[in-house]
């Protein structure tokens, strides 16, 4: 079930690669927030041109969710002032942001999300789970939906 989100929420989840965890907690986001929200992904050290076939499997076969036409990108392609909400899935990737963009540190959050990348099925899937479990939790503790 949808809630309704305030227009006003620009979220960006940021991975190493912006090929498995960041596309994914993206996709998350617009299915559980809905039209009100705008979410973007990206990566630090964007390598790849498309996402992880893990990734979009998991996704398709577990959650019915497409992500096959996700191009990844580099998070310097943002304006990261115009984020209410910043999301690094790991703790390498918050140290990373902080350094480099310390206007942000506001609206910086970390999760602590293993990166699947080169894992099994069975990896991917368990992100997955991880990362929609995480953003359930993270959008009940900021008010962006009612507590599960």
């Amino acid at each position: 079930m949808q809630h309704e989100t305030p227009a006003s929420v620009n979220l960006l989840f940021v991975c190493m690669g912006n090929t498995c965890r960041s596309p994914m907690a993206a996709a998350f986001a617009r299915k559980l927030l809905g039209k009100g929200a705008t979410v973007q992904s990206a990566g630090i050290a964007v390598t790849a041109i498309m996402p992880s076939l893990q990734a979009v499997k998991a996704l398709q076969l577990i959650y019915k969710t497409d992500i096959s036409a996700h191009c990844p990108r580099p998070v310097q392609e943002f304006a990261l002032d115009g984020f209410t909400h910043i999301i690094a899935l790991d703790s390498y990737v918050m140290t990373f942001l902080a350094d480099r963009y310390p206007v942000i540190a506001s609206k910086l959050y970390a999760w602590n999300i293993a990166d699947p990348y080169g894992g099994n099925e069975a990896e991917y899937a368990d992100c997955a789970a991880q990362i929609l479990q995480r953003l359930q939790l993270w959008c009940a503790e900021t008010g962006l939906l009612p507590a599960p």
